[in-house]
């Protein structure tokens, strides 16, 4: 998609488990602002693909849930 950016946003919840501390919950906001003519539900779902594949994400214990947002330029 030329002429689109991406930008994100994540907040985490810490709690101490059994004495230890941990994340357990990650909330990842992604705001993909795309070129005119990109459609956009092809978008939302390019985002939890690279959601899916994040070497980030799959290496954390903690559940992780994506908020997509895709803004069409126009």
């Amino acid at each position: 998609m030329h002429g689109s950016s991406l930008q994100v946003a994540v907040e985490g919840t810490l709690e101490r488990i059994e004495g230890q501390s941990s994340f357990t919950y990650f909330e990842v906001r992604a705001t993909l602002d795309a070129a005119a003519g990109t459609a956009h539900d092809q978008a939302v779902v390019a985002l939890e693909r690279a959601e899916r594949g994040c070497l980030i994400s799959n290496s954390v214990k903690a559940d992780v849930h994506l908020v997509p947002e895709v803004k069409i330029a126009g």
